[in-house]
C-alpha cells in the first residue's frame, strides 16, 4: 500500500508539474514579445516607449539583458548615474556580462571618473579576451588607452589580445611597454618569456623566466617551465 501511495504521489506531482509549465508558458512568451518590441523601439530611436516596456520586465522577471538595455537608454539620454545602475544590476545577475561593464565603463567616462571607467574596460576587456572575442576586446583596450597612455594592465591586455591573434612580433612590443611601467612585476617577465619561447629563442626565454623567479621566489609555474627547458623537454 505504501508504494502504491508514493506512485500516485509522485504522479499527481507530475501532472501539477506539467500543469505549472502550460500556466507559465504564455507569461515566458508575453515577456520575450515584450523584449522584443523594446529592442525594436530602441532601433527605432523611441527611446522613451523603450524604456517604459523593459522597466514593466523587471516587473515579470529580472534578467541581466533587460537591465543592460534600460541602461543603454539612460546612457544615450546622458542619464550617466542611472546608467551606472542600470549596468551594474546586470553585473550583479551575470558576472560575465562585458557589454554591460563596458557600458558602464562609458557612463564613468562621460562623468570623468577615469579610475572606475578604466576598471570597468579592463573588467569588459579580460571577459572579452577569456571568450575569445579578440575584436571587442581590441576595442575595449584602445578606451583604456585613451584614458590611461601608461597603464600597465592594458599593455599586459594587448600583449595577450595579438599573442592570441598570433602576432608574437606585436605582443613583445607591448609586454616590453608594460615591463618599462612595472618593472619589478614577475608576470609580465613570464608572459615576455612565453613569448620568446614561442620564437624559439631559449636562451632568451630562459633569461626572463630567470627574473620572473628572482621576483617571485614561489612562482612555480615559471620554475616548472624554466626546468622544462633545462631538461630540454620542450
Amino acid at each position: 500500500m505504501l508504494n502504491m501511495s508514493c506512485e500516485g504521489t509522485e504522479s499527481v506531482r507530475s501532472k501539477m508539474s506539467g500543469l505549472y509549465e502550460l500556466i507559465a508558458q504564455p507569461e515566458i512568451t508575453d515577456a520575450e514579445n515584450l523584449l522584443e518590441k523594446g529592442l525594436r523601439l530602441i532601433e527605432e530611436n523611441d527611446l522613451e516607449n523603450a524604456l517604459k516596456i523593459f522597466i514593466e520586465l523587471t516587473q515579470k522577471n529580472e534578467s541581466a539583458e533587460v537591465y543592460y538595455n534600460i541602461g543603454y537608454i539612460k546612457a544615450a539620454q546622458k542619464k550617466y548615474e542611472e546608467a551606472i545602475a542600470a549596468f551594474r544590476k546586470a553585473t550583479q545577475l551575470d558576472r560575465l556580462f562585458a557589454k554591460a561593464y563596458e557600458g558602464m565603463g562609458f557612463a564613468y567616462k562621460q562623468l570623468g571618473r577615469w579610475e572606475e571607467a578604466q576598471e570597468c574596460f579592463q573588467k569588459a576587456a579580460d571577459i572579452y579576451l577569456g571568450k575569445e572575442k579578440i575584436q571587442d576586446a581590441e576595442i575595449v583596450l584602445n578606451e583604456i588607452l585613451q584614458i590611461n597612455p601608461d597603464s600597465v594592465n592594458v599593455f599586459n591586455s594587448l600583449g595577450v589580445l595579438h599573442r592570441k591573434k598570433g602576432d608574437l612580433k606585436r605582443a613583445l612590443i607591448y609586454y616590453q611597454k608594460a615591463r618599462n611601467v612595472h618593472p619589478n612585476e614577475s608576470r609580465i617577465y613570464y608572459n615576455i618569456a612565453r613569448i620568446y619561447l614561442e620564437m624559439n629563442m631559449h636562451t632568451k626565454a630562459k633569461s626572463y623566466f630567470e627574473r620572473s623567479i628572482e621576483l617571485d621566489p614561489y612562482f612555480q609555474e615559471a620554475k616548472e617551465v624554466l626546468n622544462a627547458i633545462e631538461l630540454d623537454t620542450l
